[in-house]
């Protein structure tokens, strides 16, 4: 006779067994700022509709019954992920009168997240051509700055907000002057922020914005956050800080895209930062105002431990008589460097002295580390008088070959992004066409290097 087991069912499963199968349900976080995850705009509306489906699976779960619903509150409490949107201020409203009625929710909240549109296609775009949205606007930041304010526990916070004298975030979550200690930043002080994502939108440049809105306010503020590790941050506005730049105790990452800045803010930030591992900052655009320039001076606080070095420039614009020159000597003490990629104004294939005095080029790879591993070269229409600075990129390229055990005997991969399409000048070098990479290729090949030219820039990231 055939023995008899009882049915499989959620509520008889092991607490263990029951706590991990519901955790396959926890959303689905994002450490991208929003321009740079909707490059990928399936991808993106993807993870949002999956992180949709996860809590309407949450929320059912804890309909089943009571043993259930003691795993799945936390989980479905764990996030937050919203859209600034008429759909998406009701959820906001909704959530937060939930967490405010019931304080021991607010424990839960590890991960919040926001965007200005959602895969079900509403936009904020959309919705600011009905009556009141910009008071919906204004409402839904103040709203988000409070669940913020209300979850000591969060370790990830990916945030796109607008930022003028009336709308803000982060006016609501940093203090409006120098904080006197680490809980007057969202009143907790982020003791367990891990990862910062944030998109700041304004007008331009130079549009008013609260003080607390600017990037080195922000940056400074959230330096109080003992345990944060990585920040990515995009269409940064700069301004004064409301207090002193301090040291970041565990920041080891930072990722900056659509930078309008000059060298010199950017470099503050490496200043107050120690044992980086990685950095990446491009520039949306770039002001030169001298003809002799020092690249970011502080890197060197980061020479034993920065790894990766991405420095681009989409356009810029120089105030001198002459072409401005980026020194670059800078880079050679990055004794762990093992991946760059460099801007042209990075890689140069002349430079001056700091009195003008303008002599032979050196070999392209020559203010580099011997320990680089990982080479990209991007040459973007940056210059504003291209008549006056011309490359000769594949004569530089073959310099790099003809001399790379002494250069960079660790170079493993080379790549040249060209933006203005197939390089094509005649090479009087080694009298071929420089449209001709073949033999390049080839010799490369030979030495063990992945060596791949791109001609046409898509993205300086």
């Amino acid at each position: 006779m055939a023995r008899l087991y009882p049915s499989a069912s959620l509520p008889g499963l092991p607490d263990e067994l029951m706590l991990q199968i519901v955790s396959s349900f926890k959303a689905i976080r994002s450490d991208e700022p929003q321009s740079q995850a909707f490059r990928d705009k399936t991808k993106e509306k993807d993870r949002q509709q999956q992180n949709r489906h996860h809590q309407a699976v949450l929320y059912s779960l804890c309909l089943t019954s009571r043993s259930i619903n003691q795993i799945a509150i936390p989980l479905l409490y764990s996030s937050f992920v919203g859209s600034t949107t008429l759909h998406g201020i009701r959820l906001l409203r909704s959530f937060l009168a939930t967490v405010t009625s019931r304080s021991e929710l607010e424990n839960h909240i590890e991960y919040v997240e926001n965007r200005l549109s959602d895969y079900l296609g509403n936009d904020l775009l959309h919705d600011m051509d009905f009556h009141e949205a910009e008071s919906m606007v204004a409402e839904y930041f103040v709203k988000l700055a409070i669940l913020v304010r209300r979850s000591p526990n969060i370790r990830h916070l990916c945030i796109i907000s607008i930022e003028s004298l009336d709308i803000s975030f982060w006016s609501h979550l940093l203090p409006s002057g120098p904080p006197v200690h680490r809980f007057d930043i969202a009143d907790h002080g982020f003791p367990k922020l891990r990862t910062l994502a944030f998109q700041t939108n304004t007008q331009h440049r130079y549009a008013q914005v609260s003080p607390a809105a600017s990037f080195s306010t922000i940056f400074t503020g959230m330096g109080a956050a003992p345990n944060l590790s990585q920040v990515r941050a995009s269409g940064l506005v700069f301004g004064p800080a409301t207090s002193a730049w301090q040291p970041f105790a565990n920041l080891r990452q930072i990722d900056l895209t659509e930078v309008e800045s000059d060298f010199e803010d950017v470099d503050r930030i490496l200043s107050a930062c120690n044992d980086l591992e990685r950095f990446t900052c491009q520039w949306a655009y770039l002001n030169m105002r001298e003809s002799w320039i020092d690249l970011l001076p502080s890197i060197a606080k980061h020479r034993d431990t920065l790894k990766t070095l991405w420095l681009s420039a989409s356009a810029s614009q120089y105030d001198t008589a002459n072409t401005p020159v980026v020194a670059l000597n800078i880079l050679v003490c990055l004794t762990a460097l093992k991946e760059a990629k460099l801007c042209n104004f990075g890689v140069r294939d002349r430079y001056a002295s700091p009195q003008g005095t303008a002599w032979a080029s050196p070999l392209l790879s020559n203010p580099l580390p011997t320990s680089i591993e990982h080479f990209t070269i991007i040459y973007p229409r940056i210059w504003a008088d291209a008549m006056t600075y011309s490359f000769d990129v594949l004569s530089e390229l073959w310099r790099l070959a003809e001399d790379r055990d002494r250069l960079l005997p660790n170079l493993r991969e080379l790549v040249v992004l060209f933006e203005d399409g197939p390089i094509c000048a005649y090479d009087s070098t080694t009298g071929a066409s420089q449209g001709d990479t073949s033999l390049l290729a080839a010799k490369f090949r030979d030495l063990g290097i992945a060596f791949k030219i791109v001609d046409q820039l898509e993205s300086c990231t």
